[in-house]
C-alpha cells in the first residue's frame, strides 16, 4: 500500500497499538517510509515499515 501513495514521509508509529503519521508536502516529495521504536525514553526512526 505504502509504494502505491505519493507521499514526502509515512511513519508506522510505535507498533501494533500505534498509528500511520502521513506528511505532505507540494515541495518535497521524498517517498520516505519509515518506522518509528521506542529504545528506552528515546525514539528511534528505522527505514521502512517494520512489524
Amino acid at each position: 500500500m505504502w509504494k502505491n501513495l505519493n507521499h514526502d514521509q509515512l511513519i508506522y508509529e510505535f507498533g501494533e497499538t500505534g498509528w500511520i503519521h502521513a506528511g505532505s508536502d507540494e515541495r518535497r516529495k521524498r517517498n520516505m517510509e519509515l518506522t518509528a521504536v521506542r529504545r528506552g525514553s528515546r525514539v528511534q526512526y528505522l527505514p521502512g515499515p517494520v512489524a
